[in-house]
Order: structure tokens, then C-alpha cells, then sequence
């Protein structure tokens, strides 16, 4: 993941973060079958 642009979110190893999100302030709703 690091090696793909993302940040590690220290508290949660499983989280992470895209570095420069396109969509800081908005988000998605996906029905996931």
C-alpha cells in the first residue's frame, strides 16, 4: 500500500489512507454484493 501512494494509519494496521485524495470532502455509498 505505501508502495502505491497510500499512508498508514498508526492506531488501526489495517488502515489506510490515499496521499493527495481527488475527493477529500465527499463520499460514496456502494451497495457491495
Amino acid at each position: 500500500m505505501l508502495k502505491h501512494g497510500f499512508k498508514s494509519y498508526a492506531e488501526e494496521w489495517w488502515h489506510f489512507t490515499l496521499k493527495n485524495e481527488p475527493y477529500k470532502n465527499r463520499y460514496f455509498n456502494f451497495n457491495v454484493e
